[in-house]
């Protein structure tokens, strides 16, 4: 039986030291110097190995857990596709393609 929820801890667990702090650098653009988001509290608990996260993040509900994890997960995939744009032709040639998709459905050149 294959849970979902292991998802997002082999994805930690697979990420290099470069790729960890390049995600934690990612994420401090976007959060308040003094904010500590709950998918950041997640996966500093993930990065440490802690397996009992519901008692580490107790008085949050299952639901803000399960959000938070959808959250970090996407955000980490983010900073994946930052982190390695420049290693592969194929990789730079479909963030171009985006741009422009981008640029084209704001109506700019």
């Amino acid at each position: 039986m294959n849970h979902k929820s292991t998802y997002l801890q082999s994805l930690v667990n697979a990420l290099k030291g470069g790729e960890k702090r390049y995600f934690q650098h990612f994420t401090k653009a976007f959060t308040a110097a003094d904010e500590t988001p709950l998918y950041l509290q997640l996966f500093g608990l993930l990065v440490k190995g802690e397996n009992e996260i519901q008692n580490k993040l107790q008085g949050n509900s299952p639901q803000t857990l399960t959000i938070a994890k959808k959250q970090l997960y996407g955000n980490i995939l983010k900073s994946l596709r930052l982190f390695h744009a420049e290693k592969s032709a194929n990789i730079t040639v479909q963030n171009l393609l985006a741009d422009i998709e981008n640029l084209y459905n704001l109506g700019l050149a």
